[in-house]
């Protein structure tokens, strides 16, 4: 009922049995026109009540027993009493429903006398339509205790941690202390719904770059580890920088739950590891034959999956109750294959977040059914950008290769970008006659930003071996400006440095992308699409010469 009467209502949250201190609502309502509701709903039959005493417990007949159960006025009180120190601002407002009591019987007599003045009651015949309901709730709730946009967000980020985005500040997800809210990063509505509502069995997201994939992901393992405390959740990705990203943000250590985050080939190896010596003896050996005869995408792709499965099936690997995954436009089928194995098919809990259009490695094509993954009416498409502004998003969108354009819309896990959630941002691209004057303005404006306390990445698109044999990163040093590998990453504070590809599902205040004029194949446009994409407020790029992707780019600025 709730759902039918509040579902695309901006600015109402509704949580059921939330953890309220120690005590759990079945409901708690937060909305800015009625500010804080809690429903407490009891569905005993008008025949079942024994006895309704003004204090103490209420007794219930059941066949030839009495059995006495909580006081519901006295839990509504609780639930009160939990909320009311922390709000002091706004009035807490409570409702008691029974559900199967009519409000023209005997039983609705003894329970409208019994009612402490502070409690709304809902009797059957008030939850009959979406109109009855909203009658009632409209002609008893007071409209006085409203809630302002920051109370609304105070509320919601103290009582619903699930719904928080750590900071870089190092505010945690638990604390003793309420958190004010300029330090507090929520969940949009869309986002936290789509996070606790997603119902039970397998669900894809398909999304573009920025569209709330990840944070969707990290807010639903919260939530899955807060809801069943007795859970094994796995989290996987590609590439390590995105698993220390994804740790960090659900911060496991909060969580009663055993929340293990890994990229898949350390997942893999892990598995590989426990099962034995025979089976390391194995890996160690096909991978030293790899470096000689094949190539590692084999040993990654074949291989390794192969032994994964064969450990899975024979020996005593546990199952997880829940399994997400993100940037899944990057894994093999293979992969997948053996992912599957280790789902506990009683909870059967599957996220798979896909952006084909950053799918910057080659994988084989396969159907979902192949792999396992029951997809036919359990996908849902994000086609907004959260994070980029129009400025940095449009000039992104519209460099992508013809081969990927063509693609949207013919594929689920490719998705046009069909809007920007804000604008403001600066996307600029510097052209300089010479190497040594591309650096001293790439230096400037790492400069730049360091003084306006902004974090920035600087984007190469080769490897970084070795740090000291970029002339920039020496320039950086010489400077005194501090900064990180990418490679490091940890929530850090500043300025770091490293590959297009390590960026994968991150972002970041400022990028930074200098030798553009390097990006030249199809390939190359895609990946740098992913760089431009991890953009949150400016984007800087520069080059030494004018080959198509600068032109095209100047093309964009320029209209």
């Amino acid at each position: 009922m709730l759902e039918k009467v509040f579902d695309g209502v901006p600015d109402v949250f509704c949580y059921y049995e939330p953890l309220i201190g120690a005590k759990r609502p079945d409901f708690v309502l937060f909305g800015k026109d009625f500010g804080v509701v809690t429903i407490e709903v009891k569905d005993y039959r008008e025949e079942d009540l024994f006895k309704v005493p003004p204090n103490g417990a209420w007794v219930l007949q059941q066949g030839h027993r009495q059995v006495p159960v909580q006081n519901p006025y006295e839990q509504s009180y609780q639930y009160w009493r939990a909320m009311a120190s922390m709000l002091n601002f706004k009035t807490i407002q409570r409702i008691v429903a029974f559900s199967n009591v009519s409000i023209t019987g005997h039983a609705a007599e003894l329970i409208q006398a019994r009612k402490p003045s502070k409690i709304s009651i809902f009797f059957k015949e008030h939850l009959l339509s979406r109109a009855t309901f909203s009658t009632r709730f409209q002609g008893l709730i007071s409209h006085d205790a409203g809630l302002s946009n920051e109370q609304l967000d105070f509320i919601r980020g103290n009582f619903m941690p699930a719904c928080r985005v750590p900071r870089k500040d190092g505010s945690h997800l638990k604390q003793a202390t309420l958190i004010p809210p300029d330090k507090l990063v929520l969940l949009d509505k869309k986002q936290e719904e789509m996070a606790y509502n997603l119902g039970d069995g397998h669900r894809l997201f398909f999304g573009v770059a920025g569209s709330g994939k990840t944070v969707i992901l990290v807010a639903r393992a919260r939530y899955l580890a807060k809801r069943h405390p007795s859970w094994r959740i796995l989290v996987l990705c590609f590439n390590k920088v995105l698993s220390k990203y994804l740790e960090a943000k659900i911060n496991p250590q909060d969580l009663d739950a055993d929340v293990f985050v890994f990229n898949f080939h350390k997942w893999a190896k892990n598995i590989i590891e426990r099962a034995g010596t025979k089976y390391m003896a194995r890996y160690n050996v096909e991978f030293e034959q790899c470096k000689i005869n094949r190539s590692k995408n084999e040993f990654f792709n074949e291989i390794v999956p192969r032994l994964v499965s064969e450990a899975i099936q024979n020996t005593d690997i546990p199952c997880y109750d829940a399994i997400l995954i993100d940037e899944g436009q990057d894994f093999e089928d293979t992969w997948f294959k053996c992912i599957m194995q280790v789902l506990n098919p009683d909870t059967n809990s599957l996220l798979v977040t896909c952006d084909g259009l950053q799918g910057i490695y080659a994988r084989n094509r396969f159907t979902w059914k192949s792999v396992g993954i029951q997809a036919v009416g359990r996908t849902k498409k994000l086609r907004k950008s959260y994070r980029n502004p129009y400025e940095i998003g449009i000039v992104a969108k519209n460099i992508l290769p013809k081969n990927i354009k063509d693609l949207i819309g013919k594929s689920d896990e490719f998705v046009a970008t069909e809007g920007f959630l804000r604008d403001g941002g600066i996307c600029e691209l510097t052209v300089l006659p010479t190497k040594r004057e591309e650096r001293v303005h790439v230096l400037s404006r790492v400069k730049e930003v360091r003084d306006a306390n902004l974090n920035a990445v600087v984007l190469f698109k080769k490897a970084l071996r070795n740090h000291g044999e970029i002339p920039l990163i020496r320039q950086i040093k010489q400077a005194g400006i501090p900064w990180v590998d990418i490679r490091q990453w940890g929530m850090f504070e500043g300025l770091m440095i490293g590959t297009v590809h390590a960026t994968k599902g991150i972002e970041e205040d400022v990028i930074i992308i200098p030798e553009i004029d390097l990006y030249t194949t199809q390939e190359d446009l895609q990946l740098l699409y992913v760089g431009m994409t991890r953009a949150i407020h400016r984007l800087y790029l520069s080059a030494t010469s004018r080959p198509p992707i600068v032109k095209r780019i100047e093309n964009i600025l320029a209209r």
